[in-house]
């Protein structure tokens, strides 16, 4: 089987469909797939992400799940820290997001080559492996749905943070009303002139609905690139991926074209390097997530903004 019908399969049926190995197994010899910067950016991405979506859900179900095992004080403590680290390493998942798009749009535009990947269903279809070039369908569609799932949940996350500078849902309504769509859809007109705490209400559900759908793709994403299929964890983790798991993945040659990185090693030595330079990735990821995270918060309290001042003073409309 080729890594990347593997793939298709694997995000199919997910555990059920077992770990997918290399097929021969392993030469020893690897390819250069991903750059340090990329995966710097991946990583930075990945690590604000995963505290993002903690401490979401820890804001969330505090007072459901928390407070009934844990009582109120250390409710109170996890929400305060929780919040604080939402609001700062934010600014570390949208600049990722930017890297990332910026570093990957152009292998994921759509091509001819996808349509041919569809019509073999990924490699369930026939005999043959389906073509790719750098990223296969399936993996395209992965990354558009971070890319806008990312861009919307940053926007009401934003509307949030300055919920007085940005009111995203009330010009969307009039927009809507403007063009008669509510009305086509059997709605009356919707409210337009929505007081910021309003504003705040539709953007906290929305920042929830597009927060849960990125946790469904994100823990997909990490089944198939850590335990779902052999080898992909290489390509994001040391950069390098297999010979033999290059080729049986790209038949346009994307990767076959570049410089094989010297002869096999030994298997120990190997599998040292590789795990020395995944580390030193994941550890510069997740530093620039600290990093911006305090430049953030000392940047925001520089320019005046508290949460104090978001929440409360005399611009506030309770009406």
């Amino acid at each position: 089987m080729a890594a990347h019908r593997d793939a298709g399969r694997a995000a199919a049926l997910l555990p059920s469909a077992g770990r997918i190995r290399i097929e021969g197994g392993k030469v020893g010899r690897t390819v250069t797939r991903f750059k340090a910067v990329e995966r710097f950016a991946h990583w930075m991405l990945a690590g604000s992400f995963i505290l993002l979506a903690l401490t979401g859900l820890a804001t969330l179900f505090g007072r459901k799940v928390v407070i009934p095992l844990l009582g109120h004080e250390f409710n109170s403590t996890l929400l305060t820290g929780s919040k604080f680290i939402h609001n700062n390493v934010s600014w570390a998942f949208m600049i990722a997001l930017v890297m990332v798009f910026v570093m990957w749009i152009w292998h994921n535009i759509p091509n001819k080559t996808d349509w041919l990947w569809i019509k073999q269903g990924g490699g369930f279809i026939g005999d043959k492996h389906p073509p790719a070039k750098k990223f296969n369908f399936g993996q395209k569609i992965v990354f558009w749905a971070v890319i806008l799932l990312g861009f919307s949940v940053s926007l009401s996350g934003l509307s949030l943070l300055f919920p007085f500078e940005i009111q995203l849902f009330g010009h969307t309504f009039n927009i809507i009303n403007d063009i008669g769509m509510a009305e086509a859809a059997g709605f009356g007109p919707l409210q337009g002139d929505l007081t910021p705490h309003a504003e705040m209400q539709y953007a906290q559900l929305w920042h929830a609905i597009i927060g849960f759908l990125m946790m469904a793709v994100i823990l997909g994403h990490i089944y198939i690139g850590t335990l779902g299929m052999e080898g992909a964890f290489d390509a994001m983790g040391n950069g390098e991926v297999d010979e033999r798991w290059a080729n049986s993945t790209t038949r346009s040659g994307s990767m076959r074209s570049n410089k094989t990185n010297g002869p096999p090693q030994n298997d120990g030595r190997r599998r040292s390097n590789q795990r020395s330079r995944a580390m030193k990735a994941m550890l510069a990821g997740f530093l620039g997530v600290a990093v911006i995270g305090v430049v953030a918060y000392f940047g925001l309290h520089e320019i005046g903004f508290s949460s104090a001042e978001v929440y409360s003073g005399e611009n506030v409309r309770l009406d």
